[in-house]
C-alpha cells in the first residue's frame, strides 16, 4: 500500500471518529437516558399501585431498596420508598429517602412537605395513614372494653404512629342513640366523662392516667356509630 493511502486513510479514521464523537456518542446517550426513564417510569407506576390498591407497604420497601441501587438517581422511586417508610413510622430512613430527593430536585414539594411532617412537637403524635388489621381478643385484653348487645364490633384496627400503640374500634347498634348512651354510662368503668356535644354526638373520655387514653365517640346516623380510639402513650 502507498504511503500515501495509507495517509488517507488514517485522516478519514480520525474523521470518522470524530464524527461518532459528536454525532453517534450524544444520541446513544440521550437514547439510553430516555430508555432509563421509560424504565424508571415503568417501575415508579408499578410502586404506586402496590400503595394505593393494595397498601402494601412491605413490598413496596423490598421492591424500592433493590431499585435504587440500580437506579440511584431515580427521584419517584426515592419519594415512593420515602412515602412507606412514613406510613410505617420509620422516620429516620423516612428523612434519609426525602433528603435524597432534594439532593437530585431542590424544589420538590412532596419531599419538603413529608420533612417538615416529621417535624415532631413535644406531646404532638405523628400517624399513618396505614390501617392494619387487629386482633379482637387482643384488643379487649389492652383496653379493658368488652361491649354486647346493643352494641356489635364491625372492625378493629392498628395505625403505626410516634407512639407505641394506637388503635381504633368501630361499633354499630340499630337500637336509639339515647338506649346505647344510657348502655355505656351502665357498662363503662369509673373515671369516664360523658360530654354532649351541639350536634347530638357524645364525646367519652376516660383520665388516662396510667399513660392509656381512650376517646369514644357516638354518633346518630341512619344507626348508631361508637368509635373508640385507644392511645397507648408510654
Amino acid at each position: 500500500m502507498h504511503e500515501n493511502t495509507k495517509t488517507i486513510l488514517v485522516i478519514l479514521s480520525l474523521i470518522l471518529v470524530a464524527t461518532l464523537a459528536v454525532f453517534g456518542y450524544p444520541k446513544y446517550k440521550i437514547w439510553k437516558e430516555t430508555k432509563e426513564n421509560l424504565a424508571i417510569n415503568e417501575k415508579a407506576f408499578e410502586l404506586n399501585r402496590l400503595i394505593v390498591e393494595s397498601h402494601d407497604c412491605k413490598k413496596v420497601l423490598a421492591e424500592a431498596a433493590t431499585l435504587v441501587k440500580i437506579y440511584n438517581k431515580a427521584e419517584p422511586i426515592w419519594i415512593y420508598k420515602g412515602a412507606c417508610e412514613f406510613d410505617t413510622m420509620d422516620f429516620a430512613a423516612a428523612k434519609i429517602s426525602f433528603q435524597k430527593v432534594l439532593a437530585l430536585n431542590p424544589e420538590n414539594e412532596v419531599a419538603k412537605n413529608y420533612l417538615a411532617k416529621m417535624e415532631i412537637k413535644p406531646g404532638e403524635i405523628v400517624l399513618s395513614a396505614q390501617e392494619l388489621p387487629f386482633d379482637q381478643t387482643l384488643y379487649e385484653t389492652e383496653t379493658g372494653l368488652k361491649f354486647s348487645d346493643p352494641l356489635h364490633l364491625d372492625k378493629v384496627v392498628s395505625r403505626p404512629a410516634s407512639i407505641p400503640l394506637y388503635l381504633t374500634a368501630t361499633y354499630s347498634s340499630p337500637k336509639k342513640f339515647d338506649a346505647v348512651v344510657a348502655y355505656l354510662k351502665k357498662i363503662l368503668p369509673e373515671g369516664y366523662h360523658f360530654n354532649l356535644l351541639r350536634n347530638n354526638t357524645y364525646a367519652i373520655f376516660d383520665k388516662g392516667d396510667d399513660g392509656k387514653l381512650v376517646i369514644i365517640k357516638v354518633e346518630r346516623t341512619s344507626s348508631v356509630i361508637v368509635t373508640v380510639n385507644y392511645r397507648k402513650l408510654k
